[in-house]
């Protein structure tokens, strides 16, 4: 076997879901490169089949579209039914849909209970219910693959200093569902290996998305790397965990963080 042959997912479908967000194309481009079959999920329908047009025309893959709200039961039990009926399987499993309320990066004292309810359900809720849904169709063939994401403030405390005097902050609710998160992969993680299924965390630091230049210039003061994030640094941690070259690897939290955790 060569060196790169584990990383190989020819044959292999892969379920996205916030597959037009910040991140899902960058994942899309990492499994249709490496030959999976990639069926991106979200509520944007526009935006979402014009990812999965580009993806497709830049890899050569099959890249194809499919609106729910991942956070509702009854939408997740009709995405998976249609996972069967399409392709009569499913490999792997993205859960990378990330909640955000009305009032996401307002402080402590005026986040409402309705917002932090919102970005529970659908960051924590999505998580658990494609998991659940997937393992299901897994189960048949012994064997899967299922990725959840994470980040450095599910393992860290924000730092307010990097918020400067924005009057912001990453929200306690952000903290809180990404805790739970890893908490619910390494359950998963137990619960399905007799399956044959994996279940891993990938948890990136701040990614650079054109934020003001002063957080920037904060964030990467208090980074070993002296930087943010690219977004596209995570298609190889995620094609890792994706592939057979993690064979290995359960329950694990991949940080992928310039080094933030380790001081």
């Amino acid at each position: 076997m060569s060196t790169l042959e584990p990383f190989n997912l020819k044959g292999k479908v892969a379920v996205i879901t916030g597959g037009a967000g910040l991140l899902g194309p960058e994942f899309a481009e990492a499994l249709a490169g490496a030959g999976a079959r990639v069926m991106l999920v979200d509520l944007h329908e526009e935006k979402g089949r014009k990812t999965a047009a580009r993806v497709a025309r830049t890899t050569a893959g099959s890249v194809c579209f499919h609106k729910a709200d991942v956070s509702d039961p009854a939408a997740v039990d009709s995405l998976f039914k249609v996972v069967a009926k399409t392709f009569k399987r499913v490999d792997i499993l993205v859960n990378a849909v990330i909640g955000v309320g009305k009032n996401h990066f307002g402080p402590l004292e005026d986040y409402t209970w309705e917002d932090w309810n919102h970005v529970m359900r659908v960051s924590v809720g999505s998580t658990f219910l494609c998991s659940k849904a997937a393992a299901a169709l897994m189960k048949k063939k012994k064997s899967g693959v299922i990725i959840n994401m994470g980040s450095i403030y599910g393992v860290v405390g924000a730092d307010p200093r990097i918020y400067g005097k924005s009057g912001i902050n990453s929200p306690a609710v952000y903290a809180a569902s990404k805790g739970a998160i890893l908490n619910l992969t390494r359950y998963l993680a137990v619960y399905l290996a007799p399956y044959g299924i994996r279940v891993n965390a990938l948890s990136p630091g701040g990614v650079w998305n054109h934020q003001d230049p002063g957080f920037v210039k904060r964030y990467s003061a208090r980074n070993p790397m002296n930087r943010m994030l690219l977004k596209e640094e995570l298609r190889g941690s995620l094609l890792f965990l994706a592939s057979q070259a993690s064979s290995y690897v359960n329950g694990h939290n991949l940080m992928v963080d310039g080094g933030w955790t380790a001081w």
